[in-house]
């Protein structure tokens, strides 16, 4: 059963806070993906159910752009700094929304060489 240890913090000052959230499920979703400099609306399918989903990872190295479902989908930014990371229990809405993923669509907004994509997301199948 695969464990993601999600680690959430902020330094302010001297002073350092932290919290760590493991999540174990029954199921692991992973998609890694490099795209050419400027690929543009790149289609990958990833069949997903959303509603089982409990854990999201989603990191770049570069900046680029996320469209769930369509190409003309609203993107969501992928930034190398600040990636997509998403629990149930954090209580915030699931960054993917609502709608069970049938593929994604994935832009490199460089010019400066190839786009790394890490996917990841844990299911529990029985929800």
């Amino acid at each position: 059963m695969p464990t993601y240890n999600l680690i959430r913090g902020v330094r302010i000052g001297s002073e350092t806070f932290t919290h760590r959230e493991p999540v174990t499920e029954e199921e692991e979703v992973k998609l890694d993906v490099e795209l050419a400099e400027s690929a543009a609306l790149e289609e990958h399918i990833i069949q997903l159910d959303i509603s089982e989903m409990k854990a999201l990872y989603c990191g770049v190295d570069q900046l680029g752009l996320l469209r769930i479902n369509s190409n003309v989908a609203e993107p969501i930014a992928l930034n190398p700094e600040l990636p997509l990371i998403w629990s149930d229990g954090s209580g915030e809405d699931n960054p993917l929304g609502v709608a069970d993923l049938t593929s994604i669509f994935i832009t490199n907004s460089s010019s400066s060489g190839a786009m790394i994509l890490h996917f990841r997301a844990l299911l529990n199948s029985e929800a």
